[in-house]
């Protein structure tokens, strides 16, 4: 099972607090069986991606609360992100609400559906801005950096 949960950023934290963030939700984790995969941080929210063999539910997300702050949004991902009908208008949304990774997943939909050239291309381009950010969220600016630059070639 892997489901992604959305917390306030509540504490103001930055990428620069992801390496104590993703220890301290590794060990409140624990012992639901649950593993932290991914810790994403934007000034809005700080998002967890949460792995484990066995089902688990909602007291996991109760138990990270208190690091982030409240549980805004549990997706379960597991077979992807479902975004329903209106994927651009969803991804447009989630891009600017900072939620990159959600808003990258939607547009990759749009753009495996084969799409025409130049709408591809523009895709594709949002698609790698999106990385960027995420890689951004993770403290990785570096490789934001490269991204950015392949986005806007």
């Amino acid at each position: 099972m892997r489901v992604l949960c959305i917390f306030e950023n509540a504490k103001g934290m930055t990428a620069q607090d992801l390496r104590v963030l993703k220890e301290r939700a590794l060990v409140t984790a624990a012992p639901f069986c649950v593993k932290v995969a991914n810790v994403r941080v934007s000034p809005l929210y700080v998002q967890l991606d949460l792995l484990s063999d066995l089902p688990f539910g909602l007291e996991v997300a109760t138990a990270l609360e208190r690091l982030s702050g409240k549980l805004v949004e549990w997706l379960d991902i597991t077979h992807g992100i479902s975004v329903g009908d209106e994927i651009a208008e969803k991804a447009m949304r989630l891009f600017n609400d900072t939620r990159y990774w959600e808003s990258q997943e939607a547009l990759e939909k749009l753009w495996k559906e084969g799409r025409t050239e130049p709408e591809r291309s523009a895709l594709q381009g949002l698609i790698l801005a999106g990385a960027a950010l995420v890689h951004a969220e993770k403290g990785e600016v570096d490789v934001c950096e490269r991204m950015l630059r392949r986005a806007l070639c």
